[in-house]
């Protein structure tokens, strides 16, 4: 405000990017605090740079993080307070958002948005959320990863996953994640040990189906295998 005035109508409003504290003030020289926004009228600077945004001297409003990074707290004073976004997450307007389950993010790469987040191949997903990498793409309920495939045919050529299989007869792979060795045999069948494959090249199972009206007996040995008394 100018200096004579008349009455109070006269004097304007502090302006946006400061605060001012005095009565009688005739410029306003006192720029907001680092930290804090002024939109404007401000007595005191009493407003916090909320998450996610960052306000240095003299900021009217805040500025949100740049993509690719968030704030992880309240009062951040300028970019380089901004941290780089998570591994396992993209960061967008200031927040991080883990990738949801059955994705996962490549490390190192500039994760801004959605897209970042990459499906797991067919009939896999992960473990919880926030994966960084194929590997935590894990084999549904009734498919089993056959740990002893050459690489050509393990691997899925697209994301660098682990393909997965339909679980073979006398094998049970009710639990995510079922591999050639945590999976475990059904009951009514048998295995020689874990190290056996399940499938051989005329698509027989080593898991040999018993009757259980005939006098044979068995005893499972293990979590795993199963031999004849």
């Amino acid at each position: 405000a100018s200096q004579g005035l008349e009455n109070i109508t006269q004097c304007t409003e502090c302006p946006m990017g400061f605060y001012c504290p005095q009565e009688g003030q005739y410029n306003a020289s006192l720029g907001c605090t680092p930290g804090y926004f002024c939109p404007g009228g401000d007595v005191d600077p009493t407003l916090k740079c909320p998450r996610g945004h960052y306000c240095g001297e003299a900021s009217a409003a805040a500025i949100v993080c740049q993509d690719g990074t968030y704030g992880n707290g309240t009062g951040l004073k300028g970019p380089d307070d901004c941290i780089a976004c998570p591994e396992g997450a993209w960061c967008n307007a200031g927040e991080a958002f883990p990738c949801t389950v059955g994705t996962f993010a490549i490390t190192g790469s500039l994760r801004k948005n959605l897209d970042a987040c990459r499906a797991c191949p067919f009939n896999t997903t992960t473990i919880g959320s926030g994966h960084t990498s194929a590997d935590g793409c894990v084999c549904l309920p009734q498919f089993y990863d056959d740990l002893d495939r050459n690489t050509s045919e393990a691997i899925d050529p697209k994301t660098g996953a682990r393909r997965c299989s339909s679980c073979p007869l006398g094998f049970d792979c009710g639990v995510t994640g079922s591999t050639s060795r945590s999976g475990t045999v059904a009951p009514g069948f048998w295995r020689p040990s874990i190290d056996a494959r399940l499938g051989g090249s005329n698509g027989a199972t080593f898991c040999t189906g018993v009757s259980l009206n005939t006098s044979t007996a068995w005893e499972a040995v293990g979590e795993h295998d199963h031999t004849l008394l």
